[in-house]
């Protein structure tokens, strides 16, 4: 608006000025005296917004408006231009937008307003399927931004870039061409921006907040694209990047950008370490002093974002570098975050770390994991991720418990087989009070997730004589429990053996899993008729051992379900109060179910017969189900789980009249004929389709 008391110009036009013209002329190289020889050639020129006057009307009023700094004149802009290029069938009026747009595309690229950097990426997309070879004498400029766009935070934006760097550069090859060719441009570029980042983004325009935001995000995308760079590149051409690289490195600021008390460079800058010493080892190696601590002593993260990247680089410093144990001080400095971090149960982040505990404890040296040291570092680790795993609370965290469960398995059963002496000893150590406290607390996070991890556990132990010690020491645990001598009466024994049940019953009943070996290479003709006979005739020997020993552990298991049963009958028998009575019952008739694997051998071991088939169910009657019948019976006890494992092995057996009236002479003694009534039919139900049911 105009000062008051001026008189207003018609149009808005301004005045004439000498000085401005002369600025213009001498600004394109035009000296102002040498419009009066007559020898230069009368032209549009170029405007204020550095847009040639010859350009198409339309086309020039949309460039305008890409310039102007309000983002919803310039994403309608945008979307003009598309449909201008579309509208254009001839590329020589496209080709005159590639200057200025590749002019302002860095600008457009880092505009504070996510929607405009997904419309020039639009845009660049329609342009560049169009112009294609026509970009070449604009590649070296466009980029290193172009780069750094296809690390947008906001996704859409960059998978548009990827896209159409994909579409104009096929296959691997031609892209890592392309990016040797602008090599020196783009190393330079990100170089720059690295270490003058908050001078290039200072904008004193823009608010404070938005001049944050906006070298977050600036930075985030240089460290990105230094990574996405590498990975473009050739393989044994990195080693020409070793002096550009250098100077980043050497650069104090680089490795002060974890300090900065922002998520998002914090990540991206661990991304970028983790890409600079899988790709660049050799040249990452000078800089292990600074790398090392940096990472070791961070692993006690908690923010989400960060935590599994911090355990990436950890783990892959372990495999790069041999002398990792040498730049830390782990006694006071690493375990400790160490146990922290395990005793939190990862803070939540359970998913981004679980695979990387084993390869941790794979990696640490023997002088701090040996059991003769005085870090005591087995102890402390586990017991540093029980507390962890019982930390766990809430039905929601089920899957964070069974991953950190899984992990413990696998760390335990390392150290088991590695670093143990008496395995044993250690191994009841570890596990027996997990499995009382699984028995024991209602609370425990545990309850629904261990049976299935403890059976592969047990699975993945190769010592018979250790698999089958440790399963007679669980046992024993159980007989300890629901001792009446020996349990107290805040001890739920309902509970003891409904988690019992369940957990013998995975034990006993594990899913039919069909073992399966794949090769690691494909072996041609040539190298299979080079193998020696003596390396089939090994992995014979190594099946041959593994069968043996699952035979072992089958027979084991018959006998060790044997013997849990007839203690279940003797405790029926022994307590015959309506709670000890029934929920003993029920873990006898689950034992013994159908769908528990070797049921019939396990019965046969339980009568101690092994030939007359017939008299099986004659004796288990009168040895087993009579007694707790009788109980159930006199104490006006429910006779459901008996009667129908009874009537299931009469079944299993074709068992004869004789046995049948045997049953149904007990149950007529019953004081209700409702109840016999209802058992009878009951059992009609049931089985009424068996062959032998109409005889009996």
């Amino acid at each position: 608006m105009s000062k008051r008391g001026t008189q207003r110009t018609r149009g808005n036009l301004k005045p004439a000025s000498s000085t401005k013209a002369t600025a213009t002329l001498l600004t394109h190289g035009i000296s102002p005296f040498a419009l009066f020889s007559g020898e230069l050639p009368i032209t549009n020129g170029i405007d204020e917004y550095g847009i040639d006057n010859d350009v198409d009307p339309e086309l020039r009023v949309i460039l305008r408006k890409l310039t102007k700094k309000d983002s919803t004149t310039k994403i309608r802009a945008f979307d003009e231009l598309r449909d201008y290029c579309d509208a254009n069938e001839s590329d020589d009026k496209i080709r005159v937008i590639l200057p200025l747009f590749v002019f302002h595309y860095r600008k457009w690229s880092t505009d504070s307003d996510q929607r405009v950097r997904d419309e020039c990426q639009s845009t660049f997309d329609t342009i560049g399927m169009r112009m294609k070879k026509n970009l070449l004498p604009h590649l070296k400029t466009i980029l290193p931004i172009w780069l750094m766009a296809q690390c947008d935070s906001y996704a859409p934006a960059a998978s548009k870039a990827k896209f159409l760097y994909a579409k104009l550069f096929t296959g691997q090859n031609k892209q890592a061409e392309v990016v040797y060719f602008a090599r020196n441009e783009i190393m330079s570029t990100l170089t720059d921006e690295i270490n003058q980042c908050s001078d290039v983004l200072k904008d004193k325009k823009e608010n404070e907040m938005e001049t944050d935001d906006a070298h977050e995000r600036r930075l985030t995308q240089v460290l990105l694209a230094l990574g996405l760079f590498l990975n473009y590149f050739e393989a044994n051409k990195r080693s020409d990047l070793t002096s550009q690289l250098k100077i980043i490195f050497d650069s104090g600021k680089f490795w002060k950008l974890d300090k900065i008390k922002s998520i998002q460079i914090q990540s991206s800058f661990y991304r970028c370490l983790y890409e600079l010493i899988n790709l660049i080892p050799d040249v990452i190696r000078e800089y292990k002093t600074k790398i090392i601590p940096l990472v070791f002593y961070a692993i006690n993260e908690t923010e989400p974002k960060l935590c599994p990247l911090i355990w990436d680089c950890l783990i892959i410093c372990l495999d790069t570098f041999d002398d990792c144990w040498l730049l830390v001080n782990h006694q006071k400095a690493f375990l400790p975050k160490l146990y922290a971090f395990l005793r939190n149960a990862c803070h939540g982040n359970v998913f981004g770390v679980k695979d990387c505990l084993l390869p941790l404890i794979q990696k640490i040296p023997s002088t701090i994991i040996g059991e003769g040291t005085n870090n005591h570092f087995i102890e402390n680790f586990f017991q540093a991720m029980e507390e962890g795993i019982l930390s766990i609370k809430g039905r929601q965290q089920m899957n964070n418990v069974s991953s950190l469960l899984k992990a413990y398995m696998d760390c335990l059963l390392y150290v088991l087989e590695n670093h143990s002496t008496g395995q044993l000893v250690f191994l009841n150590d570890r596990l027996l009070p997990l499995i009382r406290r699984l028995l024991t607390d209602k609370d425990c996070s545990i309850r629904n997730v261990y049976a299935r991890q403890y059976f592969h556990f047990l699975n993945s132990i190769q010592s018979f004589r250790l698999y089958s010690d440790h399963l007679n020491s669980v046992l024993s645990l159980f007989r300890d429990l629901i001792n009446p001598t020996t349990t107290n009466e805040s001890i739920d024994l309902k509970y003891i053996f409904q988690q019992s049940a369940l957990l013998f019953e995975t034990i006993l009943s594990p899913p039919k899993l069909k073992n399966l070996r794949f090769a690691a290479t494909t072996t041609s003709f040539s190298d299979i008729s080079s193998v020696d006979s003596t390396t089939f005739q090994a992995e014979d020997d190594a099946d041959d051992n593994i069968d043996n020993n699952n035979n072992q552990k089958e027979l084991y298991l018959i006998q060790f379900t044997t013997d849990l049963c007839r203690y279940c009958f003797q405790f029926c028998t022994e307590n015959p109060n309506q709670s000890s009575f029934e929920h003993s019952l029920n873990l006898f008739t689950r034992l013994l179910n159908s769908s528990i694997s070797n049921d019939v051998e396990i019965i046969k071991k339980l009568i101690n017969t092994n030939d007359n088939i017939n008299s099986i169910p004659d004796v288990f009657y009168l040895y087993y189900a009579r007694p707790l019948m009788k109980i159930a019976i006199e104490q006006h006890f429910s006779l459901d789980d008996i009667l129908e494992l009874t009537i299931q092995i009469l079944y299993v057996f074709d068992s004869s009249e004789v046995v049948v009236e045997r049953v149904l002479a007990d149950l007529i003694k019953l004081e209700s004929s409702r109840r016999f009534y209802f058992l009878l039919a009951s059992i009609v139900c049931r089985y009424e389709s068996s062959p032998s049911f109409h005889t009996w």
